[in-house]
């Protein structure tokens, strides 16, 4: 090859330029891409993918796109979320925190940490037409904690249990023993009322009984009337699962 540089054809090689080629990917946007080195240009440029985007972007997808790896795409999301970007991370990826829809609402439920127990939870949820927007439950120590969900189909909830199974994390709610609240959204009026059937009909939904507090609840979700925990629930007292104080 010739010492400037330059490849047979005269065009200047890749290894002379100083920019490698932009990874293929369903990201939108095709211009080139900022150096990696260049941070404030790659900051803002991720938060161009994201507003564009109609789906969460992970993580190792803009890792891939703009040459840097994950670590450094984890700090530059929290150098723009401290500078007021409304970026959301949720089990799926990265997304711009959009406007909510018209009936936003919370529910209060109880079950065990078994998976497929989660996933028939949230299937009765997103079924209804419904999006779980998060998991909130409360610590001991920390009060409120929240985990950002942006749960929209059976589709997400199956790639959320995915995840959960792949990692062997701990869902939030073992945290509280069992009870938890989901922030719920829909444009449908109807929709909280057939969320709380869904959920009772499996016996997840956490309400007040007729005598004004609280039934007991078992491992599966409530109980029924005379305290028996529902079929398939375990039957596990509260007491037995709950982890610290």
């Amino acid at each position: 090859m010739p010492r400037d540089g330059r490849a047979r054809g005269g065009a200047p090689s890749e290894a002379g330029s100083s920019h490698r080629p932009a990874p293929e990917g369903r990201l939108p946007g095709g211009g080139a891409q900022p150096a990696g080195g260049d941070a404030t240009a790659r900051r803002h440029a991720i938060l161009e993918v994201l507003e564009e985007a109609g789906e969460p972007v992970p993580g190792h997808r803009l890792a891939a796109r703009f040459g840097v790896t994950r670590t450094v795409i984890v700090h530059d999301i929290a150098l723009l979320r401290a500078q007021g970007a409304p970026i959301v991370a949720t089990p799926s990826g990265y997304v711009i925190n959009r406007p909510a829809a018209r009936h936003v609402w919370k529910v209060a439920v109880e079950h065990g940490p078994d998976l497929d127990v989660i996933r028939r939870e949230l299937y009765a949820i997103v079924d209804q037409g419904v999006t779980v927007r998060d998991v909130i439950v409360e610590h001991p120590v920390y009060g409120e904690l929240r985990g950002w969900l942006d749960l929209r189909s059976r589709h997400d909830v199956d790639r959320f249990c995915r995840r959960m199974a792949a990692t062997r994390a701990e869902p939030l709610l073992t945290l509280s023993g069992g009870p938890h609240l989901h922030t719920l959204e829909a444009d449908d009026p109807s929709a909280p009322e057939r969320v709380a059937e869904a959920l009772r009909r499996l016996g997840f939904l956490l309400e007040e009984g007729a005598a004004g507090a609280p039934e007991p609840l078992g491992r599966g979700g409530m109980t029924t009337g005379n305290g028996d925990a529902p079929p398939g629930s375990g039957g596990a007292s509260k007491e037995d699962r709950a982890r610290g104080p």
